[in-house]
């Protein structure tokens, strides 16, 4: 089948329709055509209303090979069972580091952008987001991003847990709720917080500042759901692997929900 040729992420989407259409197709098994799905998602003559929403999830859906295009009909590509949000943002992770091809430039950007801007800094939050992201080299070589895509960039990230909108700004620290669907997919009961962070949580979500450390978007989410008893922190003396959390110099994790 052929691939939606032009497909990009940066396009009017707000997360939710994504999810829901992935799941529709997921449900069909089959193909679906496109006249099909505006039915099912636009609730008036599709010849009186925009198509636009459902035309810019599918090409989302496609630009993140969730998703498959033919003529005028839609089929999902099977893929390892995760939560919805997991499968996307590991799929956009995989864009970001060229292991999926897009033929739009811009495409590589969406997750570099969280990485640059807020984790590889230790930043939390940024006020004038369309101002940062167009300082990065990577940005100016493809002629810069608009405004317009920087807040669709927003809503989505936001829908998938990575952070929260602020006024005009974007704070980013993940979800304490999205952390557990990563430690429920890996199974973990006990693990190096080394580990944890290199092979699970990277395979979603950049992590890393740039002095190879774990970034406050993912370690305060960690330290709320220590609070809430959920997970719980490890110092063990003498182990190779490295250690997390500043002064308290911890190594392990263990996950309560693991232990059911």
């Amino acid at each position: 089948m052929n691939g939606w040729n032009g497909a990009m992420l940066f396009r009017t989407v707000y997360g939710p329709e994504i999810i829901a259409i992935f799941n529709y197709l997921l449900e069909a098994r089959k193909a679906v055509e496109q006249q099909d799905i505006y039915r099912n998602f636009i609730f008036a003559p599709a010849s009186s209303v925009s198509t636009q929403s459902v035309d810019d999830a599918l090409a989302f859906l496609c630009t993140i090979s969730l998703a498959q295009k033919s003529n005028s009909f839609y089929e999902a590509i099977p893929h390892v069972p995760l939560p919805p949000r997991l499968l996307i943002l590991r799929q956009l992770t995989l864009i970001s580091q060229g292991i999926i091809e897009t033929k739009h430039s811009l495409d590589p950007l969406y997750m570099r952008i969280l990485d640059e801007i807020f984790v590889k800094r230790n930043c939390l939050f940024i006020e004038n987001m369309h101002l940062e992201v167009n300082k990065l080299h990577c940005v100016k070589e493809v002629g810069g991003i608009s405004k317009e895509k920087i807040q669709s960039w927003k809503r989505v990230m936001a829908f998938f847990g990575v952070g929260v909108r602020v006024g005009g700004g974007f704070q980013c620290t993940y979800a304490p709720a999205l952390l557990q669907d990563i430690l429920a997919c890996c199974s973990i009961v006990e693990t190096t917080l080394q580990s944890f962070f290199e092979e699970h949580v990277a395979s979603f979500v950049p992590f890393a500042t740039q002095t190879l450390d774990a970034s406050l978007a993912v370690t305060i989410p960690l330290q709320a759901l220590a609070q809430r008893g959920i997970v719980s922190f490890i110092a063990r003396k003498d182990t190779p692997c490295r250690a997390y959390f500043g002064d308290e110099q911890v190594q392990y994790i263990r996950w309560a929900g693991g232990l059911a």
